[in-house]
């Protein structure tokens, strides 16, 4: 997978191209994230994907989205792991390793620290409300009654 260079980031011509391709980079590695965080994503891996080395990758991911991409990785997982546990009935386990984290312990961890709670405490609190903020966009979802 490369990147298309018809999509560019950059709203101008007069940004230089260098910062261009790499805003271009930066933007392709987080769809790349969203689009499979359940994969066992390496810093490296992403970095050869988006053509950047991983101290360039971590340097401008994290200007650009305020986290560096693993951190950005634990969002996005904490995000579809809080979906997972008020929209189905799936034990907590396999939630957890569904959005990609292997260990359990460290998966909750990264939610707790994340979203506030432990996930079963999350899944006990959201189903006790109608309508649900998501910890990690704010984005509200109704649960069906």
């Amino acid at each position: 997978m490369s990147i298309d260079p018809s999509w560019r980031v950059c709203p101008d011509e007069t940004t230089p191209s260098h910062t261009c391709w790499t805003e271009t980079a930066v933007h392709h590695a987080a769809r790349l994230l969203a689009q499979d965080p359940g994969r066992d994503w390496r810093l490296r891996d992403l970095a050869d994907l988006v053509h950047l080395s991983t101290s360039q990758l971590g340097r401008a991911f994290s200007q650009r989205f305020g986290m560096p991409p693993i951190q950005y990785l634990a969002h996005l997982r904490a995000h579809r792991l809080a979906e997972l546990l008020i929209e189905t009935d799936l034990p907590v386990g396999v939630a957890m390793t569904q959005v990609g984290w292997r260990s359990r312990g460290h998966a909750a961890r990264q939610f707790t620290t994340i979203v506030g709670v432990s996930p079963s405490a999350y899944r006990r609190t959201a189903t006790q409300r109608a309508s649900l903020e998501c910890p990690c966009c704010g984005q509200r979802s109704e649960l069906p009654r």
